[in-house]
């Protein structure tokens, strides 16, 4: 079994492979999907910080080799995760934190994703240090560059020519892909989760089966990863086929 989770309205959505089959599934949170399926997964893929910076002005090594990968047009999907300092200060606080550790504010986009980051973050650091050999960070749009033969995609995932690109090239890699979406799509509730979250749980997914069957496919950003203070990697994860 292979998973690929990314965050939606509701909590998660993860593209789980298993037998030749894959479907999406909705989860409150990670720790309900690992409780799941955590003792049959071979390989999870997530969309969401692993391994934080404590302070420093250079940030993480994986997020700037991402934006030089997705240049010149999808760099700015690649947003600078907080230090994790920041990431548990008190509500309000966090950029003031974060530039005190960092010399950098946080944008309203790293702020409002910060309860997923604490959520994975803590889930994470409970698990026992041999679980985190099946759990990488990664990420949708470097997923879908290298896809593309390092070519980052032309359209943005929020509009209907954005997602028929994405769901196009994964038909290219797994047969039969375009028909789960739609079905998928027509099954769960824009309330719980939108178009592109399924399609980048897919993609995340996707790779993580790409990943299991042919190992020499696996790459990460930088190649070989620095640890947190946590014993962390702070890598990107994704395949090149």
């Amino acid at each position: 079994m292979t998973i690929g989770a990314d965050g939606c309205k509701s909590g998660w959505v993860a593209a789980i492979q298993q037998q030749g089959m894959i479907q999406l599934k909705i989860f409150p949170d990670i720790e309900t999907l690992w409780q799941g399926h955590g003792g049959d997964c071979e390989l999870l893929l997530i969309d969401m910080p692993i391994g934080l910076t404590d302070k420093g002005t250079e940030g993480r090594a994986c997020d700037r080799l991402a934006r030089r990968m997705l240049s010149p047009r999808r760099h700015s999907s690649i947003f600078t995760p907080p230090c994790r300092p920041a990431l548990y200060a008190p509500q309000g606080q966090e950029s003031a934190i974060n530039f005190e550790h960092t010399g950098k504010k946080l944008s309203r986009q790293s702020i409002n994703i910060m309860p997923k980051m604490r959520e994975v973050d803590q889930w994470i650091c409970r698990l026992p240090g041999k679980d985190h050999r099946r759990i990488f960070e990664s990420h949708p749009e470097i997923i879908f560059t290298a896809l593309n033969g390092g070519v980052p995609l032309f359209h943005n995932k929020k509009n209907k020519a954005g997602q028929l690109e994405r769901i196009q090239l994964l038909e290219s890699y797994r047969t039969g892909i375009t028909k789960i979406f739609e079905k998928e799509l027509a099954r769960i509730p824009r309330k719980e989760a939108l178009a592109d979250d399924l399609i980048d749980a897919l993609a995340l997914g996707i790779a993580a089966d790409i990943a299991t069957r042919t190992p020499p496919c696996r790459r990460s950003l930088p190649p070989s990863a620095p640890l947190d203070k946590k014993g962390l990697k702070m890598e990107i994860f994704f395949v090149q086929p």
